[in-house]
């Protein structure tokens, strides 16, 4: 029992280790996105001295060490520290290259914030984390290698569990839920269905079994961004790029502001007391239909109109349920 104890003492000393490491590779990224012109190895320096307490570090960055997390970061993020060789050394990062990969730019304010909140435990309260997680990294890794996977997925309108073969195309976190798009095997061609991670009770990744990413109507590879599966149920007869706009009260029109709706949102009109947001479509998601409804009565649909008849339907039957 000694030794066990002795081992997961080890193996926890170690974890805790490779985690202060990956802070320390994101604060000389953070610190770099901050100079865009670059830093000096002095300057460089003189700011890890000021932050090296909440790293347990050394209070100097040596040349080899800061040269060891460069080749780290470059591994791990496939992120580029160039420099200068010129009157003053300077270390640089391309701010644009990160902003424009939406995936590592999350990452690493995730991890920095994560490290922010390192010694805060007890003054942060999580209430709502994303669910899915366990099932997640095993989609992940089929996805990598564009296997399908056979899912033992639960219902919970039907109320039953359900075995079938799907080609997992890429996946969405919305409203603290993961979801996999893709193409259920033995559905129309070029069919796309969305599912809970969440609601996966098993996935086992086919070891022979592959599948290709659909092309567009353009020929080009499938993007997540232009084709939304989550359908709300809206009849759009087979219309695209679907125009929203909707009226907000100015005691809501700030949150939608900061907060948008979509990555298309577009403020057309704002006044003092309102705003009218406008947004384009590829379909009208369930999800979009749920941000509308958490923000009635002071949000109204004014186009298009199957979208304001099917919100003010659902907000009847929300105001029935809880008000009889």
């Amino acid at each position: 029992m000694e030794s066990i104890s002795h081992k997961n003492k080890q193996e926890g000393t170690g974890r805790k280790r490779s985690i202060n490491q990956i802070r320390k590779y994101v604060w000389l990224i953070r610190v770099l996105l901050r100079h865009p012109h670059g830093m000096t190895y002095d300057e460089l320096n003189d700011a890890w001295r000021e932050t090296s307490e909440d790293f347990d570090g050394s209070s100097n960055l040596s040349k080899k060490t800061l040269h060891n997390w460069i080749t780290a970061i470059k591994e791990v993020f496939n992120i580029y520290i160039e420099n200068e060789n010129r009157s003053e050394y300077r270390y640089s990062i391309d701010k644009k290259e990160i902003e424009d990969d939406e995936i590592l730019e999350w990452m690493i304010n995730t991890i920095s914030v994560g490290s922010m909140l390192h010694g805060l435990r007890d003054r942060v309260l999580l209430t709502d984390k994303p669910s899915g997680n366990d099932q997640l990294e095993t989609l992940l890794e089929a996805m990598e290698r564009n296997r399908t996977v056979t899912v033992e997925y639960h219902d919970i309108w039907n109320k039953e569990t359900e075995t079938f073969e799907l080609e997992p195309y890429w996946v969405e976190l919305a409203n603290q839920r993961w979801y996999v798009v893709g193409h259920r095997v033995g559905t129309g061609e070029g069919e796309l269905s969305d599912f809970s991670v969440d609601r996966m009770k098993r996935i086992t990744v086919s070891t022979d079994k592959s599948f290709v990413l659909p092309k567009d109507q353009d020929g080009d590879a499938i993007e997540p961004r232009r084709h939304y599966a989550k359908t709300s149920g809206l009849e759009t007869d087979g219309m695209t790029n679907v125009k929203v706009r909707l009226y907000a009260e100015a005691n809501q029109q700030n949150y939608i502001r900061t907060l948008p709706l979509h990555p298309s949102q577009y403020e057309a009109k704002k006044e003092k007391d309102f705003s009218i947001f406008e947004y384009t479509l590829p379909t009208v998601t369930y999800d979009f239909i749920m941000k509308i409804l958490s923000y009635t009565p002071y949000v109204i649909v004014l186009e298009p109109k199957q979208l304001a008849n099917e919100i003010a339907w659902r907000a009847q039957l929300l105001d029935k349920r809880y008000n009889g």
